[in-house]
């Protein structure tokens, strides 16, 4: 029965994490460009608001996947090197996670100057995407 879901939860997995990854890219997008326009806290609500009512309860069910796929495989608990580079991607991910939100919420309290220094955050997400992809690729099997 859990081989036959096997390739369900992992697509369901990589679906959570990318609208993560492209949720957290538009806040750190839009409250980076919160400087040039005239409602700049309105702006950093909104990025505030979109992180928190989406990207977290993304963050949530992607971690919950994750924890489901490791659980029910057997053998996949064992600590090796593959574990380890994926556990400290997630945790980076989620200090990214902190830091992008962090700087929305400053935009929205009226600090447009704390959105400097995202490009480097957006880069790291669209970095962090690929190795999802590639991560799932190959827990499917994919060549």
């Amino acid at each position: 029965m859990l081989e036959r879901c096997f390739p369900l939860l992992v697509a369901a997995a990589f679906v959570s994490f990318s609208l993560w990854i492209g949720i957290l890219f538009s806040v750190s997008w839009v409250s980076g460009r919160a400087r040039w326009m005239a409602d700049d806290e309105d702006v950093g609500r909104l990025a505030a608001a979109l992180c928190r009512r989406w990207a977290t309860p993304c963050l949530a069910v992607s971690v919950a996947l994750v924890g489901l796929i490791v659980g029910t495989t057997p053998g996949a608990l064992t600590v090796g090197p593959v574990t380890i580079v994926a556990s400290g991607g997630l945790g980076a991910l989620a200090l990214l996670h902190v830091s992008v939100w962090r700087r929305a919420a400053l935009v929205a309290r009226g600090r447009t100057v704390a959105a400097g220094g995202d490009g480097v955050r957006r880069l790291a997400l669209v970095v962090s995407l690929g190795a999802i992809v590639a991560m799932a690729s190959l827990a499917l099997g994919a060549p």
